[in-house]
């Protein structure tokens, strides 16, 4: 539930007048002004690199558009680099951006469409636009209006500020045994449990209480 969620924090920003879709992401993300594209490897794993002919818009990073990696495959170089920087196992959202500003794009923004680390990059630009920090938007702005008592934003265990979004549904009176376990897109396991999540993949994560083994 972390991905549609951050999309609604980002819509009532828009709505609030806060940003537009073709405002450069560089706009609210100026770590991101010297980013490069990678234009190709050659067998030996040699990259070629070249400029960025524009940064990318609002509208592409909502679309997936934009030229990010994400890391959770290694087909390409740029994956291979955002395992590399461990951008998903960043200190905090701010460590991220940072992370992900020394990595090349895939290709040049707008021309091609790859499942990517976008929404992670939201969820910074949600802090830059409201001044808050991103669970604490959510629950001001949507858990709280909507009532949503028994969704929360939790962190794993050991972990700073996570670099990944998400929410948590759960009772209050009911603690949750797998928040001392490692958590990965989106999912969690005990650390007792017999299959280990990449830790280069931690940060928050979502389920709703009623469906409690759901990722099992």
């Amino acid at each position: 539930m972390s991905k549609p969620i951050t999309g609604v924090a980002m819509m009532m920003l828009f709505e609030d007048g806060r940003w537009q879709l073709d405002d450069p992401i560089t706009k609210f993300v100026p770590e991101f002004k010297a980013l490069k594209v990678m234009s190709g490897a050659d067998e030996n794993g040699r990259r070629s690199i070249q400029d960025m002919q524009r940064p990318p818009t609002m509208r592409e990073l909502m679309s997936h558009t934009a030229g990010f990696g994400y890391g959770l495959a290694d087909q390409h170089p740029v994956d291979k680099l955002y395992r590399e920087k461990g951008v998903l196992a960043a200190n905090g959202l701010a460590d991220m951006i940072k992370r992900t500003a020394e990595i090349p794009l895939m290709f040049q923004p707008g021309t091609k469409w790859s499942y990517s680390s976008a929404v992670d990059i939201q969820g910074y630009i949600v802090e830059k636009l409201s001044g808050q920090k991103f669970g604490d938007f959510l629950q001001q702005r949507i858990f709280k209006p909507l009532k949503m008592t028994d969704t929360r934003v939790l962190r794993a265990r050991g972990q700073g500020e996570p670099a990944r979004g998400g929410v948590c549904r759960q009772p209050e009176d009911r603690q949750d045994r797998r928040s001392e376990g490692t958590c990965s897109a989106g999912r969690c396991r005990p650390t007792s449990s017999r299959r280990r999540w990449n830790p280069a993949a931690v940060g928050w994560w979502a389920r709703s209480a009623t469906t409690r083994d759901s990722h099992r």
